[in-house]
């Protein structure tokens, strides 16, 4: 007992701080969480619809879509954080200028975790307590318009992180998202291991489908490639669907 003294007190510390850690982040977080959002409330949050508003207009206007997580807004900060994308600064660019521009047929993703996190599971709210640190939140916030309505990025993510995905809401989800591409000609851009609806029928009514596929890893690397392949098959009514990170 006394030989192993060490590593138990080492271990111990661990937990502590990890501990300490959390809380901290649960403490700091704590303000924007029970303030979110109400007419009393002095802190800024971002206006995002929720993801039922987001295909509405996908599917009734046409509207195109554009998200961004948290490996989007690392790599504008050129921290190389997402594995499959090195940092660049024309891809640092490029993410800053599409994130701002004003586009009537154009929607910004972003997800809603600015406030109140009820919605997620303990495990995952705990996780972005403690990605969307304070410095974190006001750099996102530096860049993010109090003007401008985003959307929710999460639309393709319906299930993983929420408290209900054991119920039929996550289903559900699924069969309005494949309203957008109901009998239309898809092209679908890839990276080379993402398989999107190979062994399920996510596709299954699309019109057509075709498949452009790209690196796995550090797909801006080759953006000109794949635009112009895309332009080269494409017709005036073709459905984008692009699944390729920050590329």
């Amino acid at each position: 007992i006394i030989q192993n003294l060490p590593t138990v007190t080492s271990n111990l510390s661990k937990k502590l701080d990890d501990s300490y850690s959390r809380l901290e982040c649960y403490i700091n977080n704590l303000p924007y969480e029970l303030m979110a959002p109400n007419a009393h409330s002095n802190l800024y949050y971002p206006r995002v619809e929720n993801v039922d508003t987001t295909i509405d207009l996908i599917l009734s206007e046409r509207k195109s879509l554009v998200r961004f997580g948290d490996g989007e807004f690392s790599l504008m900060k050129n921290i190389d954080r997402p594995k499959y994308q090195q940092t660049n600064p024309i891809l640092a660019e490029r993410l800053a200028e599409v994130l701002t521009v004003e586009l009537p047929d154009l929607l910004i993703g972003i997800a809603d975790n600015y406030g109140c996190l009820s919605d997620y599971t303990h495990t995952d709210a705990q996780g972005i307590r403690e990605y969307l640190t304070l410095g974190e939140r006001y750099f996102q916030l530096s860049i993010l318009s109090p003007e401008k309505t985003y959307y929710d990025a999460r639309i393709s993510r319906p299930y993983i992180m929420y408290n209900d995905k054991n119920t039929d809401r996550p289903a559900n989800h699924f069969l309005r998202l494949k309203e957008i591409w109901n009998n239309r000609d898809v092209i679908l851009i890839e990276g080379s291991q993402t398989r999107a609806g190979v062994g399920n029928d996510l596709f299954s009514n699309t019109r057509s489908l075709k498949r452009i596929i790209g690196p796995a890893t550090n797909a801006f690397d080759r953006y000109d490639e794949l635009l112009y392949a895309a332009l080269d098959c494409a017709t005036d009514d073709t459905l984008f669907l692009v699944a390729l990170g920050p590329c």
